[in-house]
């Protein structure tokens, strides 16, 4: 059974993020290449991490998001395609973590947190956040949904035109 972390939270000053076309195999290309971008004239402040944007089930067109929080308080020198944010905060996500960096080592922790926002009765309201991280030699990567209760904000929905006459 895979371990789930439950009240989960990431946050990070000072942050640059590309958007991505590629399939899986590119992503990799994708994930240097914004690193490489960035270092040429920013700190890195610790590793990157990335949301699959698209259909995580697609892996042949993918749309990622590329995050790498930088140690400047601003970054006025960026490429076009590169957005500056000074802060980044995602909170309520659930969590699993994956050992390895094949698609078959993201499956069974992908599939422990789907199941587990069925059993829990929750709504994943945000793609899927992955920071990859070494640690004794071996890549983990953890897997982040922000997550609500089902229904959660059905109360507060007003509706557009009033049904009485």
């Amino acid at each position: 059974m895979i371990p789930i972390g439950k009240e989960q939270a990431l946050h990070y000053r000072n942050v640059v993020s590309r958007y991505y076309q590629s399939d899986l195999a590119g992503l990799v290309d994708c994930f240097n290449e914004a690193m490489a971008t960035v270092s040429a004239k920013y700190t890195p402040a610790g590793g990157f991490f990335y949301a699959i944007i698209s259909d995580i089930r697609k892996t042949d067109h993918m749309l990622a998001q590329v995050f790498i929080p930088i140690v400047e308080d601003a970054a006025p020198d960026l490429p076009e395609e590169y957005r500056f944010q000074s802060y980044f905060q995602m909170l309520d996500l659930i969590a699993a973590r994956a050992l390895g960096k094949t698609k078959a080592d993201f499956q069974a922790p992908l599939g422990a947190l789907i199941n587990y926002c069925a059993d829990e009765s929750l709504t994943p309201v945000t793609p899927p956040f992955f920071r990859t991280v070494v640690l004794d030699g071996k890549p983990y990567t953890d897997i982040y949904f922000g997550v609500v209760p089902d229904g959660y904000g059905k109360d507060m929905m007003v509706p557009l035109h009033s049904t009485d006459e």
